[in-house]
């Protein structure tokens, strides 16, 4: 699956591209195991699992902490409140607010170094950690300054930074995207230059 990209773009980049897409089958070249079809629906699947934790362990959190979790809307988002009071324990408020990112990524680095003796990884395993590494792309970007977002609500009961948790974060989803590009039992994600200027960009089907 390839998204093609319409705009024209300088030869640097196309340089760029060009050459990332030169080393990344060297890169794999080196020991790769052999490719397996991606299947949607257990990709989807993982996707989903990963978000579902990511809900899981603010309600667990909010629990183990004392609280009483409860859902409600806030135009039109649904937002899992704790029940704890912030004012009197932000400790508890942050750890409730970080939970559910924490639990993603700690999930994709044990699948990231779950022994694996050379087999590729499933279409589910793949799933779980696009899931991962999109929600903290998410809160790091466009959902960082959101008042009912993870990112903000940290940075109310702590003394860090929404700009330093969003490094603490996204470095980790970050180191997770690169293996996950690289790693040969994940795959193929590239980006190639086309000969009218153009830059596809996407996810190989045969993984």
């Amino acid at each position: 699956m390839a998204l093609k990209v319409g705009r024209r773009i300088p030869p640097a980049v196309v340089l760029l591209a060009a050459g990332l897409g030169a080393a990344a089958p060297a890169l794999r070249a080196q020991d790769a195991p052999p490719r397996r079809h991606v299947s949607w629906p257990r990709f989807a699947a993982g996707l989903a699992v990963s978000v579902a934790a990511h809900e899981a362990a603010h309600v667990a959190s909010a629990l183990t902490l004392g609280g009483s979790p409860s859902l409600r809307f806030d135009g039109g988002r649904p937002v899992i409140e704790s029940g704890l009071d912030g004012a009197r324990h932000p400790s508890r408020a942050f750890t409730f607010s970080a939970a559910g990112m924490a639990v993603q990524l700690a999930a994709s680095e044990a699948i990231l170094d779950w022994p694996h003796d050379g087999r590729p990884a499933g279409s589910f395993a793949r799933g779980f950690l696009v899931g991962g590494i999109t929600t903290v792309a998410f809160y790091v970007t466009i959902g960082r300054n959101a008042k009912v977002g993870d990112m903000w609500q940290m940075q109310e009961f702590s003394s860090l930074s929404c700009w330093t948790l969003s490094a603490i974060f996204g470095g980790v989803a970050l180191s997770d995207a690169l293996r996950l590009a690289f790693e040969p039992r994940y795959g193929s994600v590239f980006m190639v230059p086309l000969p009218d200027g153009r830059l596809a960009v996407g996810l190989a089907r045969p993984l």
